[in-house]
């Protein structure tokens, strides 16, 4: 199950894996360091929420590839991307290149491993399969701890461009590993074909934009001469995760009706 630490994460509808999770240690680097000159803190968080917005986007990509290529193929393509934007990263001068790299790249390799991976675990246990998904969210904690941990030393140490080639690299080696030994039962359905269309637009409209602007808004709510900098920050995504926990549950209301009516209907 760690194996997969880097192909799910605990952070729901955020969609943001290890990798994602790293990047608040980057962000902090930039700032203290004006590592591109020029570039105001709204600018970096963009990166961010880019990486969020990215991975969200490609959902209906992965559907397609899904379809026509398979589970794996899915997988690959996301780890090449992850591996290679961050190792492109490293060699980013313009900000605008870290945008891509970094922010996009990067954001849509996370999109296609999660959204291809997700079902997987669940479809394989007719019992407990939420103590199932708990065990792979356990191990995403674990490696963004990890992660997040690492990074720091290796950018005081060595430097940041060698920070984000190391990171790559263990990514590349580990998410290839998982892309090659994960097996997805033949018969997957997340959700039926005509329910898809009305339910990627809830998630775009419900977790897009939100996810977009959350870093922005996390920074300008930062107080960096205050006792606690990261009050109201906290507050907002606290109140965030509240209102998330309330939309899941209307969803879940909503799919229970549909069930019903199918039932009805038979």
């Amino acid at each position: 199950m760690l194996m997969f630490e880097n192909l799910n994460n605990n952070d729901g509808v955020q969609i943001k894996g290890n990798v994602g999770k790293s990047f608040s240690v980057y962000l902090e680097f930039y700032l203290d360091n004006d590592y591109f000159p020029g570039t105001s803190s709204l600018d970096y968080s963009l990166v961010g929420g880019t990486n969020f917005l990215a991975a969200l986007w490609v959902a209906p990509f992965v559907n397609i590839l899904a379809g026509y290529a398979g589970t794996k193929a899915c997988m690959l393509l996301g780890s090449g991307l992850i591996s290679g934007g961050l190792v492109a990263a490293s060699f980013a001068r313009e900000f605008w290149q870290l945008m891509i790299t970094q922010g996009i790249m990067v954001g849509a390799g996370m999109g296609f491993l999660y959204d291809s991976t997700v079902p997987i675990v669940s479809q394989w246990f007719w019992k407990k399969r939420s103590f199932a998904q708990g065990i792979t969210a356990g191990g995403s904690g674990l490696g963004g701890l990890i992660f997040s941990a690492s990074i720091s030393p290796m950018i005081q140490n060595i430097s940041l461009a060698w920070a984000l080639r190391i990171q790559g690299i263990i990514c590349f080696v580990t998410l290839f590993l998982a892309s090659t030994i994960a097996i997805a039962p033949l018969s997957a359905e997340i959700a039926g074909l005509e329910e898809l269309p009305s339910l990627l637009a809830i998630v775009w409209i419900a977790t897009g934009p939100p996810c977009f602007f959350s870093e922005a808004i996390a920074l300008q709510l930062r107080r960096p001469d205050s006792n606690r900098p990261y009050l109201y920050a906290q507050l907002y995504a606290g109140l965030s995760y509240i209102a998330s926990g309330l939309s899941m549950l209307e969803l879940r209301r909503i799919k229970i009706g549909l069930f019903a009516r199918e039932r009805r209907l038979q």
